[in-house]
């Protein structure tokens, strides 16, 4: 089977417009690129107004008994500014993007003025990924610690970042700003739902899997496994209002210019965020139930800090109860951010290599996905794209690379009309669509494994995609991997794990097609599925030697590579045959063959056949494939052209006969013949040594209906022996990817 490597399309979709064509003058390209950076910019300024529109209001908890301060020193810092460990900050705070200091730093002594404390300034990253039918924004808050009351390495680490999903549908709503459907928020490694009005209406409800086996092992009380959206007004000022329904985001009382927005919390110490459960109700986590821990105010103990989405970054003042601050939004993607500085400072080169050894600032050790840090629990923070769900089985960061896959996981969707809901993504830079992150990358290798399987109707097959690697990084980067294939039965999914376990019922051969993703470029490879309940005889030709059975005709035939090759061939037929067992009249051959060279005057077919041995009539074969067309033939008949026909053929030592009195040629669907250099399956079925039906098609179509048939006057007699042909003297040169026999129906 082929290897297909490519970068992926560019395809640059900016909000409402559609590039149009490159032209040729290199006045018209350079106009065309300056177009491409204006639709980007474009775009850039419309998800930065989109994900302001939908930020969330953070009920961020705080706490002056966590422990914030450096190598626990109490002296260092009062109670009410270990209450500051708890404050929403940027990665790069202190000016670095050395997250191995970030705690220390943080836990330095602030000013005594609390605005000078420009270390404590409020952001949020967001980043936005698109599709035909909806926006999916990612919000996340970075803290520098992750702290108790008393620290461990086990219990807390240096750099946190917690947040969840947004789900939104587009339209004109709002301005254009579209309508928020749900919200996910992943608290100690379990997602949670949080659903608006609009979510309930478009057909959004319980089901898929519940994050939980059981209620005992729940960190919450909803028998749904689904909570409502609670909102909020607030002023441009900061000043919040409560609707009279808090899971409605309107109110006729609400004050001039209030907004009314979705709201989080965000517990102390581990951050851990989840949608805000109102200012009456208990913690939405079981851990803050217990009688130590009142819930006052929308708070445990009633002191936090209100963040709400500002266009300046406020400082909270850390000897307040509760404070109100505006925070500011960074995008993940913008230049010489979080997500372009993922190789160093994040994910370490992604050559995972880890090992326990701690990251030094040059280290080259580490993990797709983490922050280095080393202050406690040596580098237990997680960006985006590695976030993952405790005991779910879809790979880490789905909620950025296939974020509405993520969703399906825990939610039932069945009920939302196929047309409001695209799975078609126009815009993701964590998979590098449109255009890339890095256009120069080595294209990442994908391997299916075995490139041909056979199983009966109903049989679970695994296949195992973990072989595929990067094209840099030692091969040891992280890749994405997803499934498909034409089978009928088969389900659409989303990116899933290396390894794929599947069955199929109904009889055929189909393509299995895996595709790997480095965030950069995709890669493609192909297995063949035959289903079939008969099978007689198969090889793959994976062996370093030919299996026990074969016996070959012609001088030049070799096993290489996973393929079975006919080269140069000598004169006589060239095939080979399966002898020492026994097969019934009644049987059907098949391969995967690609030519590699056909001369226009070469007559007996590259294809398959069937053999008889006769006492009376001696020996001879069935044959059928790809054959040439004589230069003569052409210039009788202009119609004829080579590379366009195939033939039925009876050889013996006496006689070497086309079959039938026209001329069979193949097109595929648009017309198009066979080509040299692909792979096109052959498949024959003999019946009773007299009838005869074959067909053609290219890897990757669906298999048609039988195509071509022939009768003969007289049946074959003897034992029937199956066979791959590849004409005769040196007519030209062929490969077979597989070979299967089975009984015919």
């Amino acid at each position: 089977m082929i290897n297909c490597n490519r970068s992926h399309l560019i395809r640059l979709v900016a909000v409402g417009l559609i590039l149009p064509s490159l032209l040729i003058s290199s006045t018209e390209q350079s106009t065309s690129a300056s177009n491409q950076k204006q639709l980007a910019a474009d775009r850039h300024r419309f998800y930065r107004k989109l994900a302001y529109f939908h930020a969330p209001i953070n009920f961020q908890d705080t706490e002056v008994l966590g422990q914030s301060q450096d190598e626990g020193n109490n002296s260092s810092v009062d109670a009410p500014i270990q209450r500051r460990g708890d404050f929403m900050t940027r990665f790069d705070f202190d000016g670095d993007w050395n997250g191995l200091n970030n705690w220390a730093n943080f836990a330095k002594r602030p000013p005594d003025d609390y605005r000078k404390d420009l270390m404590a300034r409020a952001f949020m990253y967001y980043s936005v990924v698109e599709t035909a039918t909806h926006y999916y924004i990612v919000y996340c808050a970075f803290h520098a610690q992750d702290r108790e009351p008393r620290c461990s390495d086990a219990a807390c680490h240096e750099n946190d970042l917690e947040g969840g999903l947004h789900m939104v549908k587009k339209g004109p709503e709002n301005g254009g700003m579209g309508t928020l459907w749900l919200m996910m928020y992943l608290a100690h490694d379990y997602w949670f739902t949080y659903l608006t009005p609009a979510g309930r209406a478009a057909g959004i409800k319980r089901g898929g899997r519940p994050p939980h086996e059981t209620p005992e092992k729940a960190h919450h009380y909803n028998a749904d496994f689904i909570y409502d959206v609670v909102w909020r007004g607030v002023t441009p000022d900061g000043k919040l209002f409560a609707p009279r329904d808090p899971h409605a985001p309107s109110d006729e009382r609400a004050p001039p210019g209030a907004v009314f927005r979705p709201t989080t919390w965000a517990e102390p110490w581990g951050h851990g965020m989840y949608g805000w459960p109102g200012a009456d109700a208990q913690s939405p986590y079981d851990k803050y139930r217990k009688p130590g821990y009142p819930w006052k105010d929308g708070f445990i103990n009633g002191d936090g800090v209100i963040y709400y989405p500002g266009a300046q970054a406020g400082i909270p003042d850390y000897r307040k109860q509760v404070d109100i601050v505006p925070y500011a939004l960074i995008d993940i993607f913008e230049p010489g951010g979080m997500w372009d500085r993922r190789e160093r400072q994040i994910d370490w080169n992604m050559d995972g290599c880890g090992g326990g050894a701690k990251g030094a600032q040059d280290c080259a050790w580490g993990y797709y996905g983490t922050f280095r840090g080393e202050r406690w629990g040596t580098d237990k923070a997680n960006a985006p794209w590695r976030w993952d769900h405790n005991d779910d089985h879809l790979p880490p960061g789905m909620q950025a690379f296939d974020p509405l896959r993520l969703i399906e996981e825990y939610n039932n969707l069945s009920a939302v009309p196929p047309d409001q809901l695209s799975r078609v993504y126009t815009n993701n830079r964590y998979l590098g669509i449109p255009d890339g992150t890095r256009p120069n990358r080595p294209l990442p290798l994908a391997t299916a494994g075995e490139r041909v399987r056979v199983v009966k109707p109903g049989e679970v097959f695994v296949l195992d995609g973990s072989r595929s690697q990067t094209g840099d990084l030692n091969g040891r980067g992280f890749l994405l991997y997803r499934w498909e294939s034409n089978a009928e039965d088969w389900q659409e999914s989303g990116w899933q794990q290396p390894w794929l376990q599947k069955s199929l019922t109904r009889e055929g051969t189909y393509r299995v097609k895996l595709t790997v993703n480095d965030g950069d470029h995709e890669a493609s490879d192909e297995v063949t599925v035959i289903v079939t309940p008969d099978k007689l005889f198969f090889d793959d030709f994976q062996n370093a030697y030919p299996q026990t059975g074969w016996r070959f005709l012609g001088q030049t035939w070799q096993q290489k590579d996973g393929l079975l090759l006919m080269r140069r061939p000598g004169a006589g037929l060239n095939a080979a045959l399966v002898v020492g067992q026994s097969f019934p009249a009644d049987l059907t051959v098949e391969t995967l063959a690609r030519l590699d060279l056909l001369y226009p005057e070469a007559g007996e077919p590259f294809g398959v056949g069937v053999a008889y041995t006769d006492l009376t009539q001696g020996v001879s074969a069935l044959l059928f494939g790809l054959t040439g067309t004589r230069r003569i033939d052409s210039l009788d008949n202009p119609s004829r052209r080579h590379l366009t026909e195939v033939a039925f053929y009876d050889v013996s030592p006496q006689k070497r006969a086309r079959l039938g009195d026209r001329i069979l040629t193949y097109t595929d669907g648009s017309s198009k013949t066979y080509e040299l250099k692909r792979w096109y399956h052959i498949k024959l079925a003999i019946e009773g040594g007299q009838r005869l039906k074959a067909k053609l098609w290219p890897l990757g179509s669906v298999e048609p209906d039988w195509m071509y048939h022939q009768t003969l006057d007289h049946p074959k007699r003897g034992a029937p022996m199956p066979l791959l042909a590849a004409g005769t003297t040196t007519n030209g040169e062929a490969a077979f990817d597989y070979f299967l026999v089975t009984a015919s129906k």
